[in-house]
């Protein structure tokens, strides 16, 4: 795997996430359209805490891996896009319920990012993390796990764009 290629895609996940937090006000980025659903600051949160926690596994023990370190990508990426299917975060990354500021959280992910970027400069990507499994997919290689950040990201995108929609057709009424 090309590292530049992959920094690209992290770089471009980042701008597409940090434009999308940028729309949103305080009112608006705290907005729950129903109790069941949450608003897009708890998305964010969300996002962040998955990301913390990743970060935390990929700068902790890691072994070669005897399959293709990008095996799981194509699964990742295919589980992400398909946006019709809930599926609902392990607790360990559940948001709070409190009120949050989305300048905060574009500041803490812009921290996340930064140090994703230095995991793929200064370690060797294609070895598994061995400190920390997936819920559903197992061990991830350090290349997998940042591909799982990137489409994470891109499918929570696709949910605060309609929460954004939400809001404004809610304050049109």
């Amino acid at each position: 795997m090309d590292k530049e290629v992959l920094l690209s895609d992290l770089e471009k996940s980042t701008q597409s996430l940090l434009e999308q937090l940028s729309r949103f006000n305080t009112e608006n980025f705290n907005y729950k359209p129903s109790d069941t659903e949450w608003s897009a600051a708890q998305v964010a949160e969300h996002l962040l805490i998955l990301e913390t926690l990743a970060n935390k596994i990929m700068r902790g023990e890691s072994i070669a891996t005897n399959r293709p370190a990008d095996s799981k990508t194509i699964m990742i990426k295919l589980a992400m896009e398909d946006i019709n299917t809930k599926r609902p975060a392990p607790e360990m990354v559940q948001p709070s319920h409190n009120f949050k500021d989305a300048e905060q959280i574009k500041n803490q992910f812009i921290k996340q990012r930064e140090l994703l970027k230095q995991v793929i400069d200064t370690t060797d990507i294609t070895e598994a993390c061995i400190n920390g499994k997936h819920p559903a997919l197992g061990t991830l290689t350090k290349l997998e796990w940042i591909y799982f950040i990137v489409h994470h990201t891109q499918r929570h995108l696709h949910q605060m764009m309609r929460l954004e929609e939400k809001f404004l057709k809610q304050s049109l009424n």
